[in-house]
Parts: structure tokens; C-alpha cells; sequence
């Protein structure tokens, strides 16, 4: 079984439970396939902001959103199915864009919650306490879209100031910051963690992590909304 998290322009959070596919096992699911036939089921539904939901996480169990109204709602998604509100996070002046979990390791429960937003901050949570533990001045004019190494120690942020940055998490400071020819949109850490990708227009590049070298570049014929990885830094 899987759960499928997403949010609405109505204010609401829905959760989406998908039964028959093969090697899932909790968490946020991209998809999948196999034996069986899929089933995908509401499993909940929430009031979860003022106004607009524009972003979420999800994994371990806890689940995230982000609105408009400027605040983070975070729940607990227990095994039975039940959602347990665990409360409300205020700390960016301006729509929360953006947000990411990390922790030790991506099927255990998480440790940390990164949030951005259009004030142009990253917070950086406490799971458990929700504490803010770091608020950094990370972009001119908001937060586009963030990323988290899956060692916990980097993150990638992108930003309307058409950069993108790489934080230093223990330090919580800048470690390298580049300025792209286009306003990056959408960012994301491959699964190992090598490279990263990020869209920009109807563009997405795949870059070296750690050179900085372009790996590979795609032209859509129109503006991608979204993007999404499976299996492994091929897909």
C-alpha cells in the first residue's frame, strides 16, 4: 500500500490510498506496476488552510501543507488510516511555495522539515518539537521550489532571483550560489544524490552535483508544470 498526498486551490488536503502495486511500502508513492490490479481510494479529506494549498510533503507517516494564508499544517497519517493534527507552523511572511522532509533515511521517519516561501526564506523545522531551528535569507522576490540531499547535509534552493543556491545545512549558510539565463522553476536531487534537476520554461537539465557540469538537457514542447523521478538517476 501507498498514499498519494495532495492539495487544492479550495483549501483542501486530500490523501489517496493505492492498493496492488508491487514494491511499495508507505510513504509518498510515484507509482509503479506489477501483478495485481491498482486500486486507488480516498482515504481522507481536510480542511487544511484559509485559502489556497500551494505545496506539500510527505513521508514517514507525516505529511505537510503549505498555503497562501502563509502557514504550514502538519499531520500524522497513522497506520490505521486515522490523520492526527499535530498543529500549526507560522514563520514566513508570504505564501509557502515550497517544502521537503529529510531524515536518515527516506523510509524511516523524518527529522527535519525545510519550508520556503515567497518572502524569500528557508525554514528549517524540528520534527516532533516543531521548532524553527534556522531561518535563512535565501532569494530576491521567493522560493521557487527547494531539495534535500538525501544525506541531510546539502540543499538546493531556486529562486524567482533566477539563482539557485547550495546550502550547507550544518552551518545553515550559502555554500555556492550559480545564476541561470532563466528563472528556475522546479528543482529536484536525483536518488543518489549525484546530480540534480531542475526546470526552467520548457527546459529541464540534469547537472553534475558535484562538478557542475551538464549531464544532459530536454526541450519540451511546451511549458513543464511538474516533474518527478522513478527507479534510479536514468529515469
Amino acid at each position: 500500500m501507498a498514499t498519494v498526498v495532495c492539495g487544492s486551490y479550495e483549501r483542501f488536503v486530500f490523501g489517496y490510498r493505492l492498493d496492488g502495486l508491487s514494491g511499495s511500502s508507505g510513504g509518498k508513492s510515484g507509482g509503479g506496476g506489477g501483478g495485481g490490479s491498482p486500486s486507488i481510494v480516498r482515504s481522507f479529506t481536510t480542511d487544511a488552510h484559509l485559502t489556497q494549498c500551494k505545496s506539500v510533503a510527505a513521508q514517514g507517516g507525516f505529511i505537510a501543507s503549505g498555503g497562501a494564508d502563509d502557514l504550514i499544517r502538519v499531520w500524522h497519517h497513522n497506520p490505521d488510516g486515522g490523520l492526527a493534527d499535530l498543529g500549526t507552523l507560522s514563520g514566513h511572511e508570504g505564501t509557502v511555495s515550497c517544502m521537503a522532509f529529510h531524515g536518515p533515511s527516506a523510509a524511516l521517519e523524518p527529522t527535519r522539515l525545510v519550508s520556503g516561501g515567497v518572502d524569500g526564506t528557508l525554514i528549517i523545522w524540528s520534527v516532533g518539537q516543531w521548532d524553527n531551528l534556522k531561518t535563512l535569507k535565501a532569494h530576491r522576490g521567493g522560493v521557487h521550489a527547494l531539495s534535500v540531499h538525501k544525506s541531510g547535509a546539502v540543499a538546493m534552493s531556486a529562486g524567482a532571483d533566477a539563482h539557485i543556491a547550495m546550502w550547507d545545512m550544518k552551518k545553515g549558510r550559502v555554500a555556492h550560489k550559480v545564476k541561470m539565463k532563466t528563472k528556475p522553476e522546479l528543482l529536484e536531487f536525483t536518488p543518489s544524490g549525484s546530480a540534480y534537476a531542475n526546470v526552467a520554461g520548457s527546459r529541464l537539465t540534469v547537472t553534475s552535483a558535484e562538478s557542475g557540469a551538464m549531464m544532459g538537457v530536454f526541450d519540451a514542447p511546451a511549458r513543464i508544470m511538474c516533474m518527478t523521478q522513478a527507479g534510479n538517476d536514468n529515469l
